[in-house]
């Protein structure tokens, strides 16, 4: 999804199937963090700008921890204020309008587009971006990490997401959505990454 900021109004073009959260705000605080925000806001910002991922998760916890996190008025004003400042880096990230995008990056954006997909590894991530299996792995190892434990990583960050969102999805039917195809498989990942089972993990 790319969304498109104006200061009259917004579009949005979507892909697919999807689900929507929308944010109104005051520009004064955006206009004290961002130079030149008039020319700034009207900027397509991808989804897999690093600084976009970060402020949807950020939002997405608020929206999921509703207003108990929000009750003391200094949480408050401390969870608005980093609201701001993940907004103004998202606008000022226009590295992938000023420069040839990293490989690591292409391979970012490659992930986050078939996630889903239970064939998504290392041959087919270089057959993407045409390179070498090495060079896919080299790229993460810069970065400490692996294409299968970042790929995993995502996924179930993703499913910790829609086990509370969708309560009515079954486990299973979650674990193969976000692009599993082991179900006991991604209980274990599940409990290895968050310390709990994908079902307690929902009622909590």
């Amino acid at each position: 999804m790319e969304i498109n900021f104006s200061p009259k109004h917004y579009r949005l073009d979507l892909a697919g199937p999807n689900d929507i959260l929308s944010v109104d705000m005051p520009a004064q605080p955006l206009m004290a963090r961002v130079a030149s925000l008039n020319d700034r806001i009207c900027l397509r910002i991808p989804a897999q700008s690093w600084a976009v991922q970060m402020l949807h998760n950020y939002v997405l916890s608020l929206w999921q921890s509703g207003q108990n996190s929000l009750c003391v008025e200094s949480g408050r004003q401390d969870a608005v204020e980093a609201f701001y400042c993940l907004v103004a880096a998202a606008l000022r990230d226009d590295d992938h309008n000023s420069r040839e995008r990293t490989l690591l990056t292409r391979l970012k954006a490659v992930i986050a587009a078939r996630l889903d997909d239970p064939g998504l590894d290392t041959t087919l991530l270089a057959a993407e971006t045409s390179v070498s299996p090495r060079s896919v792995q080299a790229a993460f190892a810069e970065i400490g990490s692996t294409p299968s434990t970042h790929i995993n990583e995502l996924r179930l960050e993703r499913a910790a997401q829609w086990l509370r969102i969708y309560p009515a999805r079954s486990v299973t039917d979650i674990a193969f959505a976000v692009g599993f195809n082991d179900s006991a498989y991604f209980s274990r990942c599940f409990r290895n990454r968050f310390g709990t089972s994908p079902r307690a993990w929902r009622q909590h």
